[in-house]
This record gives structure tokens, C-alpha cells and sequence, in this order.
């Protein structure tokens, strides 16, 4: 929702609003974590802190590097009136950038998470059917010292690339 507040602020500005009545007119359409947000920022704002102030209060209390962005872009945007509702549009733009980029990205390790899954059953699937069948592989894996020693290579193996593909799915997911 943050690029749909940036944008309702811009629209705002564009329109001749002060700063506080252009977060105030946004704050009236935006869904209810902003509106919340948007509240906090305002009542302050009439205590006497500065937009400034409010705004980095907003961004100490959310640690989201998109609210931090939007809190910046929203401060300068409070001090400056030249040029606000380009840079504004442009860091709207770039929220949106980045909400694409990450569902491509959850869309992408969701194949990962796949084939992981995959790689890890498969093995496993396999000893079934072998133990449903003539158990030929199941005699030479659980009588045979070889067979032991490589039916316990193959589950360390396993588990070692289930833990291996996991931690490389989880390190690169965004948040």
C-alpha cells in the first residue's frame, strides 16, 4: 500500500495542499495499516513535532527498508516544494520495482523449493517400490556390508543436500 500513499500525497501536493493536509487527504483512502501510520504521523505533526520529525519517528518504529524510503522521500517532500511530485512518482515507481522483483524472486524459489522436495522424496520413493517389489535392492542394502555402507552414504547424502538446498532457497528469499 505504500506506493498507492505516495501516490495519493503527490496527487495532494500537486493540487496546491499543505504537506499535513496532503497526508491527511491520503490517509482518508488508504488501507488501514497506513491510515494507522498516517494517524500517528498527523497527531504528532499537531503536537509540534515536525513533519521531519514525525516521519523519522515512523521509520525508527519500522525497521522496512520501503518504509524508510517513503518516510525520506515523504520528509523531503515536507521541506521542499520544487520538484516533490517527480521524486515522489519516482520512489512510487521504485516500491513497485521492488514488490515485482520480489514476487519474481518468491516465484523462482518456489521451482527451487520444488525440485528440492523432489531430489529428497525420489530416493525415499524409490526404496518403496523396491520393498514393495522383488526387494532385491532392499536384501543388498541391509545384508551386505557394502550395502550398508552405502545406504548410509546415500541418507547422509540426502539429508546433507536437503539442508544444503534449504539454507540456499532461505538466504535468498526476500522478506
Amino acid at each position: 500500500s505504500l506506493p498507492l500513499v505516495v501516490d495519493m500525497v503527490g496527487r495532494s501536493l500537486r493540487s496546491g495542499a499543505s504537506f499535513a493536509q496532503a497526508l491527511d487527504e491520503a490517509k482518508v483512502d488508504a488501507p488501514p495499516v497506513a491510515h494507522l501510520e498516517l494517524s500517528q504521523i498527523l497527531a504528532e505533526i499537531s503536537l509540534g513535532r515536525t513533519a521531519s520529525q514525525s516521519l523519522r519517528g515512523w521509520a525508527d518504529r519500522n525497521k522496512h527498508a520501503e518504509i524508510r524510503i517513503v518516510a525520506a522521500a515523504l520528509a523531503l517532500a515536507s521541506e521542499n516544494e520544487s520538484g516533490t511530485s517527480q521524486a515522489l512518482a519516482g520512489v512510487s515507481q521504485s516500491l513497485r520495482d521492488r514488490a515485482a522483483l520480489r514476487a519474481e524472486i518468491r516465484a523462482h524459489a518456489a521451482q527451487a523449493v520444488a525440485s528440492m522436495h523432489a531430489l529428497v522424496v525420489l530416493p525415499v520413493a524409490f526404496f518403496v517400490v523396491d520393498v514393495l517389489g522383488d526387494q532385491g535392492t532392499v536384501r543388498f542394502l541391509v545384508g551386505e556390508p557394502v550395502g550398508r555402507l552405502c545406504l548410509a552414504a546415500g541418507i547422509v547424502l540426502d539429508v546433507t543436500g536437503w539442508a544444503w538446498m534449504r539454507l540456499l532457497v532461505r538466504t535468498r528469499m526476500p522478506t
